[in-house]
């Protein structure tokens, strides 16, 4: 397939998406209590939801863009699990299919959160970026940068994940620091950055269901407060934080009691799932 060159002004039309899903099956169970799952009716589609803008400036091209993930691999005859780096796509390919999910372990099987069957998979919050990038004789150096949507800022501020370093601004990768002379041709460079989401202070810098189960403020949680914990993260990625959040007000004025709680959260979720956020991936080649 022929690869075009993008100006700044028209990477947006080269839009290749990925998805960000949060929590869409998580098991809580505790003693007492029939199985609680948050469950969601979005869909992940094939396209995702990030832009991935590949720019570069003239007399320079990217030879190749690959995208990977950290993915858990369990072993029945050794009942051992394993994390191995898988390629999602590539730039020949169309870099399409990479998804960020934050999700239990997929080793994580006990407790009262933990990994239920879902085709949205285990936790994914990683993403390296491997690229051929030249002449090196004109490359000034590359920039990378995950554009968040605002909204994103709450979840940040809540304690639930740290967001990746080249969100607050681009990462620059010069020669020697972060690109290197190709072994394969030595006209060329290639880099690698790793694009990291970190789980923040509210679950002690853990997987919630790793939190919840072996912490020990985490075990000491009640299912209201884990449930309340689940729901806004979920919440505050997906951008709909001030809609739980006048529920909970209602819920906590005395307006509405705990079953019309429950019902109203089940149809915010119905409603607001099926829509996902933008993030813009954006790689930038730049001439000296």
């Amino acid at each position: 397939m022929p690869r075009k060159r993008l100006t700044r002004s028209a990477y947006k039309r080269k839009a290749i998406l990925f998805g960000l899903l949060v929590f869409l099956a998580i098991g809580l169970v505790t003693t007492g209590f029939a199985s609680w799952m948050m469950s969601s009716s979005a869909k992940a589609s094939q396209s995702g939801n990030v832009n991935v803008g590949i720019i570069q400036s003239a007399n320079l091209e990217f030879d190749s863009i690959e995208l990977y993930k950290l993915q858990e691999f369990y072993n029945p005859v050794t009942n051992e699990f394993t994390v191995e780096e898988v390629k999602v796509t590539s730039l020949e390919t169309g870099l399409d299919g990479f998804i960020f999910s934050f999700e239990p372990h997929l080793n994580d099987n006990t407790g009262r959160v933990h990994y239920g069957e879902s085709e949205y998979g285990s936790e994914s919050m990683t993403m390296i970026v491997r690229g051929v990038v030249g002449p090196v004789s004109v490359l000034r150096d590359v920039t990378i940068e995950l554009k968040l949507p605002e909204f994103i800022e709450k979840a940040v501020s809540a304690g639930y994940i740290d967001v990746p370093e080249c969100s607050s601004k681009p990462k620059v990768l010069t020669l020697g620091h972060g690109l290197e002379v190709s072994n394969v041709d030595t006209r060329k460079v290639q880099f690698e950055y790793t694009i990291t989401f970190k789980w923040g202070s509210a679950f002690n810098y853990m997987n919630p269901g790793l939190y919840f189960d072996s912490d020990p403020s985490g075990m000491n949680a009640t299912t209201e407060e884990i449930m309340k914990d689940l729901y806004f993260l979920r919440a505050y990625v997906y951008g709909y934080g001030d809609v739980l959040q006048s529920i909970y007000d209602k819920y906590n004025e005395g307006l509405i009691d705990e079953i019309e709680l429950q019902n109203q959260l089940n149809l915010v979720q119905e409603d607001t799932n099926k829509v996902s956020p933008t993030y813009d991936l954006i790689i930038i080649a730049n001439i000296r």
